[in-house]
Parts: C-alpha cells; structure tokens; sequence
C-alpha cells in the first residue's frame, strides 16, 4: 500500500465522517425551521407580561404571561443574562400560533422572519457541506478503483 492509496482511503473516512455529522446536525434546525414556519404564517403578536424574575448562576430564568388562543393566560419561561433590559411587571411583545398550542416566540414578527431566514442559511449551508463529502468519497472511491 504505497501514500497515495492511504491518501484515498483517508479521503474515503473523511467524507463519510462528513455526511454522518451533517445528518446528525441536521436535525436540530430542522424542527426550529418547521416551527418558524407555523409561526411566520399563523403567528400572532400579543403582548406578555413578565411576571418574575429568578437568578441562577449565570444567568436569570424569566417567566412571561401571555393570552392564548382560547383567551385563557399561559405563561412561557425562558432565561437571560445576568444584565436583562426587561423589568418585572413590563409589557414585551410574544409571537404565539393563531390555534392553541406551545409554539412561541418571544420578539417580534420582524424576529421570527429574521430568525427563520437565519436557520434556513444554516441548513443550506450544512447541505451543502455534506454535498463536499459526498464528492470527496466519490472522487477518492474513483481514486481506489483505477488505481493500478
């Protein structure tokens, strides 16, 4: 086995190490994007209410309350750094489904668009890394095979 086979074989590992991390990365921002969707479409801003404030170590667990598609309240948790802009008892606005449901987001729909648009690049982007791979195994498997 002289370098340059090692060379391919190494290309082989490595472009499959490629796709196998892409796939599992993948996953993630995939159910965000879905959820980002939903709410860009049938998303409604309402105004929540911060209702308490709990320090942690590094950082501050905030709980809002919100009206809910039903008109019942609902409260979503969330956590900030140590140095939080909101205060105790403010009005910040939420971005919740038009049916019931616990998909929501705290910001505007400027946010949620900005984020959506933000998590499809990320997809993209790991597409077409997982694309490389799967050109670099090919190329390095063309490699093996006509290699005398």
């Amino acid at each position: 086995m002289n370098a340059v086979t090692q060379v391919l074989i190494l290309f082989v590992f490595v472009g499959l190490a490629v796709i196998a991390l892409g796939l599992v990365i993948i996953g993630g921002p995939k159910a965000e994007l879905r959820n980002m969707r939903e709410l860009e479409k049938t998303g409604v801003e309402v105004p929540a209410t911060l209702v308490s404030m709990a320090p942690r170590k590094t950082y501050l667990t905030v709980v809002y309350e919100y009206t809910t598609a039903d008109g019942s309240r609902a409260t979503h948790t969330s956590w900030t750094g140590r140095n939080p802009l909101h205060v105790v008892g403010g009005t910040y606005p939420l971005v919740r489904t038009a049916h019931p449901s616990k998909n929501v987001w705290m910001g505007t729909m400027a946010a949620v668009r900005h984020q959506r648009a933000g998590t499809e690049h990320h997809i993209r982007f790991m597409v077409c890394v997982m694309l490389a791979g799967v050109t670099t195994c090919a190329v390095a498997v063309t490699g093996l095979v006509l290699l005398p």
